[in-house]
C-alpha cells in the first residue's frame, strides 16, 4: 500500500507495472479462443478419411476446432457399420477423458452407444442424421431417457429435396418442354434420416405439381457406381427420363455417366440435379450439367464445434438445433468460389457463428450468408 505522501511515487510505479503487461501480452486479435480448459473431443465418422462428403465434415470440424482450441480425434468407418461399431468400443476404451462425443445415426444402431455413453457420464451429440420416429418409441427423446444425450444437429434435407424437384420444372418450363415431365428419382438408400427426409421434400412437391410425374425411383447406397448401373438398367427397357432427381452429387454424375452412354447430354436432352458442394458437383453447376448443386450441410462438424464450445461456456444448447440447406447455382457460384473455391475452411472466422464470443447473439445464424460474410480474403 501507498501513503498519500508518496503519491507522485506510486503513479509512477503503477504505470510502469501496465506499461510491462501491455509489452508481453499478444495483440486482442492474436488471443487464443479457449475454453475454461481445453475440450477433448471425439467424433465417430462413418465415412472415409481421404474422400468425399464424410471428408469435408471432419474438414470443417477440424478448422472450427483449431479456431476454439479443441483437441479433436477422429475415428473413420469406411462406410462399413461392423467398423463404425468397433470404433465406438476404441472411442469408449481409450485413456483420454473426453469431454464429449459426436456420433452420426447412420445406420440407426444408436441404443448400446446411447448406454454406453450414459455408463461413462460423457455428453453426447448426434450430427446431420438424428433419430427416426420409430426409434424415438424406444430412446425417447434428448435428455428424456439418456440424461447425457445433448441433443442433435441436422440440417433441412426435407427442404433440400422440394428445392432440387423444383429447379428441375423451372428448366423444363424454361424450355417449353411438353408436359407431363417424366421423373427419374435416384435416392441414397430407404433407411438413413436424412435419405428419409430428401425423399419426402421431393415427395412434396410431386404431390402439388401434376406437370411431373415419377416414373422409376431407385437406390443407390450412395454409389456412383450404383447410379450408373441403375440408370442403365432403366434405359435399356424404357424411354429415357427428361428430368433426374438425384439424392447428392456422385449419384448424379453415375447417371450422367450412364446418359451419356445413350448419347443424351445434360442440360441439353434432359435435367438433374445434385446435392453435396462438391467440387465436381460444383464444376457439373459451371458447365451447365446440374441445375444446381444444394448442399452445405458438411459444415455441421463446424457447427457441431461452435455448440459445444458455447455449451461448454455455460449457454444453453437447444436440444435440436436444425440448420439450413441452401442451392449453388450460377446465380451464386461465382461469389462461393471466389471465397470458398479452394475449400480452405480455415479462411472461415468460426468465432463469429458462437454465442460465447458474441454476446448480442440470440440464436445460431448458420445461413450462407453468414458464411461468406465470415470468409476472410
Amino acid at each position: 500500500m501507498f501513503y498519500k505522501r508518496n503519491g507522485e511515487a506510486s503513479m509512477r510505479w503503477a504505470l510502469s507495472f501496465l506499461f510491462c503487461v501491455i509489452l508481453v501480452l499478444p495483440a486482442y486479435g492474436e488471443l487464443p479462443v479457449r475454453a475454461s480448459k481445453q475440450l477433448k473431443i471425439a467424433f465417430n465418422n462413418p465415412g472415409f478419411a481421404d474422400r468425399g462428403f464424410w471428408k469435408d465434415v471432419s474438414d470443417t470440424m477440424q478448422a472450427a476446432a483449431h479456431h476454439f482450441g479443441a483437441d479433436l480425434h477422429i475415428w473413420y468407418g469406411d462406410r462399413t457399420p461392423n467398423k463404425i461399431r468397433e470404433n465406438a468400443a476404441e472411442i469408449f476404451d481409450s485413456s483420454i477423458d473426453f469431454d464429449y462425443i459426436i456420433i452420426v445415426n447412420e445406420y440407426q444402431k444408436l441404443s448400446g452407444f446411447l448406454r454406453k455413453a450414459e455408463q461413462r457420464r460423457i455428453p453426447t451429440l448426434f450430427l446431420l442424421n438424428s433419430i427416426t420416429d420409430q426409434q424415438k418409441q424406444f430412446i425417447g427423446r434428448p435428455g428424456q431417457i439418456f440424461k447425457y444425450w445433448l441433443g442433435s444437429i441436422t440440417p433441412d434435407n426435407d427442404k433440400a429435396g422440394y428445392e432440387m424437384a423444383t429447379s428441375l420444372l423451372d428448366f423444363a418450363r424454361a424450355r417449353n418442354w411438353q408436359a407431363p415431365y417424366t421423373v427419374l428419382t435416384l435416392s441414397g438408400d430407404n433407411r438413413t434420416p436424412a435419405s428419409l427426409e430428401r425423399n419426402g421434400g421431393l415427395g412434396r412437391f410431386l404431390n402439388k405439381k401434376t406437370e411431373l410425374r415419377e416414373i422409376h425411383r431407385a437406390y443407390t447406397n450412395w454409389s456412383k457406381d450404383q447410379a450408373f448401373d441403375e440408370t442403365n438398367k432403366y434405359l435399356a427397357r424404357a424411354p429415357a427420363p427428361k428430368l433426374i432427381w438425384a439424392a447428392n452429387d456422385n449419384i448424379a454424375l453415375g447417371a450422367i455417366a450412364a446418359m451419356n452412354k445413350h448419347q443424351l447430354k445434360a442440360g441439353q436432352d434432359y435435367a438433374i440435379a445434385g446435392l453435396n458442394w462438391s467440387k465436381d458437383g460444383l464444376n457439373a453447376v459451371r458447365n451447365k450439367q446440374f441445375t444446381m448443386t444444394h448442399g452445405g450441410h458438411f459444415f455441421a462438424g463446424a457447427w457441431a464445434i461452435v455448440t459445444l464450445f458455447d455449451h461448454h461456456n455455460n449457454q444453453l444448447l437447444e436440444k435440436e438445433i436444425h440448420f439450413p440447406m441452401e442451392a449453388i447455382t450460377l446465380k451464386n457460384i461465382d461469389e462461393f468460389e471466389k471465397k470458398l473455391g479452394t475449400r480452405d475452411w480455415s479462411k472461415i472466422d468460426f468465432t463469429r457463428f458462437s454465442k460465447t464470443q458474441n454476446k448480442t447473439l440470440i440464436t445460431y445464424d448458420f445461413s450462407l450468408k453468414n458464411l461468406l460474410a465470415a470468409t476472410h480474403p
